[in-house]
């Protein structure tokens, strides 16, 4: 069609006509450019809100991450916690026997070394009800208890 075809057209067409058409393509043109303008910041919020998420998701790993490295750091001070209360308790028992026995074995006790005896005794006496230690303090209390604490 060329340029004066077009015209004629143009021409020959009533004004109301090319003004309705030139009024819907306008109406379609704005319609699209609105879809476009929500749809690219509905993108923009969903984009938005999957990067946070992602954000979020890795300060939650690194969390977990460093939870489990403090439990596990926290496990091995109590293991070495017990194995320390562990030789603490042997260290009492031996201190007990051996004093308790050289007590014995001298057929007297001091003052000052009964209540050490016995000082050590309730500490060790909460965890071992029974036994050996209990018998050696029984025959302690029952030896002659010679000076005071004064001396």
């Amino acid at each position: 069609m060329s340029t004066d075809e077009a015209i004629s057209f143009l021409s020959e067409t009533p004004f109301g006509t090319v003004w309705s058409w030139v009024a819907l393509i306008a109406v379609i043109i704005v319609s699209a450019a609105t879809c476009i303008i929500k749809l690219y910041k509905a993108f923009s919020f969903y984009k938005e809100k999957s990067d946070k998420y992602e954000e979020e998701q890795k300060v939650v790993e690194a969390h977990t991450e460093a939870l489990a490295k403090i439990t596990d750091q926290l496990n091995r001070i109590e293991e070495r916690q017990d194995r320390q209360r562990e030789r603490e308790f042997k260290k009492l028992r031996h201190t007990i026997v051996f004093d308790g026995e050289r007590a014995v074995a001298d057929g007297y006790i001091t003052m000052r070394q009964l209540e050490s005896l016995e000082e050590m005794y309730d500490d060790y006496h909460i965890d071992e009800k029974n036994g050996y230690v209990l018998t050696l303090m029984n025959k302690v209390r029952a030896l002659e208890v010679r000076g005071t604490l004064k001396d």
